[in-house]
């Protein structure tokens, strides 16, 4: 599950998992990401990375409300 991959993140070793993708989007994914040389595990990754990043700062600003 993502929650269980987040801490790898943290961390120089790289953990595989699997994934379920809708078949057409991995197929729609894999037609642009081609052409720009993007590889799916970095890609998500990066927007693993991001989703840390916005939930941290979702987290300081209800800390900063209190």
């Amino acid at each position: 599950s993502l929650h269980d991959a987040l801490p790898i993140l943290f961390n120089m070793t790289r953990k595989a998992v699997n994934l379920t993708i809708d078949p057409l989007v991995y197929q729609d994914f894999c037609k642009y990401a081609e052409k720009l040389g993007v590889r799916v595990s970095p890609w998500v990754a990066a927007r693993m990375k991001d989703f840390i990043e916005e939930e941290k700062e979702k987290e300081e600003l209800k800390k900063a409300r209190r």
